[in-house]
């Protein structure tokens, strides 16, 4: 769409393989009138709340990852 890719590492659990990928299974956006965010799931389970730093329709290359623990 005319725009460079904006890229973030997506954290992992310490037990898995490096050469194992995390794998993205579901995603949901949430909006409102002046903010919006994405939840994202991997196949094992861990939820990801990730938030991108706008302004004027220009999203600028930070992106913020927060874990939601749900294992332990």
């Amino acid at each position: 769409m005319g725009h460079p890719d904006v890229r973030a590492v997506i954290a992992r659990r310490e037990d898995l393989p490096a050469e194992r990928g995390v794998l993205i299974v579901s995603t949901v956006t949430h909006r409102q009138k002046s903010m919006f965010f994405f939840l994202l799931q991997t196949e094992d389970g861990d939820v990801f709340k990730v938030t991108l730093d706008h302004e004027n329709n220009k999203i600028w290359e930070s992106c913020s990852l927060s874990v939601s623990s749900n294992w332990g």
